[in-house]
């Protein structure tokens, strides 16, 4: 199955459960059950729970130089092909988090998209971005979604991260709750605009981050899931 480019993206903010089985909330603010989608997507059985440890966050803003080729990037690793912008099984973009790589999973047979990272990360994590240079160039339009997978509290949260302009770098390290200036942060439940987000609570979330590259037009998208582990 092919999705068009940011097709990903576009359905987790249009509220999809792409990106996780999402129970039902009981959250004041987001009362309604998510709407189910027929995409292969992972399901709460397999989400790792989290656990007791907590990593310390790289320093943000730091470089990483990242040689991402042919036959060195995620996806070709993963043994699913040189990555593809048609493809949504073949990811030319790629999210770290607090400097921790992930893997592709399947189930059932069916691959799914979300790059699990095992190891438990800070509550304040960083996040970096690497991409598939041989197709998008050098991309610095970035745009993300920030939503809750399950949370040990049965708290939520929703965000839209992006860039103000054209000013967003692959291979470095942002403050993923408070990235600066440049990005604006949406508070989708709520709909304010806010400086920075809190914390993260213990559970698992899931980032979906699509870059484009503004001069030529091409766009990819990638999604992680990552655990904050217990205080």
């Amino acid at each position: 199955m092919r999705l068009q480019v940011c097709t990903i993206i576009g359905l987790i903010m249009a509220g999809s459960t792409l990106i996780g089985c999402n129970p039902e909330r009981k959250d004041p603010q987001a009362s309604r059950t998510e709407p189910k989608h027929h995409m292969r997507v992972i399901s709460e059985e397999t989400v790792p729970a989290a656990k007791a440890s907590d990593s310390a966050p790289q320093k943000a803003g730091s470089a990483h130089p990242a040689k991402v080729d042919a036959q060195n990037n995620p996806t070709a690793a993963s043994k699913r092909g040189e990555p593809s912008l048609d493809d949504k099984d073949r990811p030319a973009v790629w999210v770290y988090v607090d400097g921790k790589s992930g893997k592709f999973a399947e189930k059932a047979g069916q691959k799914l998209i979300q790059w699990m990272i095992e190891d438990t990360v800070s509550a304040k994590p960083t996040i970096r971005v690497e991409a598939f240079a041989p197709l998008l160039g050098v991309p610095t339009d970035f745009k993300c979604v920030l939503k809750t997978v399950q949370s040990n509290d049965g708290s939520y949260i929703d965000y839209r991260i992006a860039v103000k302009q054209d000013g967003f770098s692959t291979g470095r390290e942002y403050n993923l709750l408070k990235p600066g200036d440049d990005f604006t942060i949406h508070n989708a439940m709520s709909g304010d605009v806010v400086k920075e987000i809190g914390p993260l609570h213990p559970g698992t979330y899931a980032i979906a981050v699509s870059l484009r590259n503004i001069q030529t037009g091409k766009e990819s998208s990638g999604v992680s899931y990552f655990t904050v582990g217990a205080n």
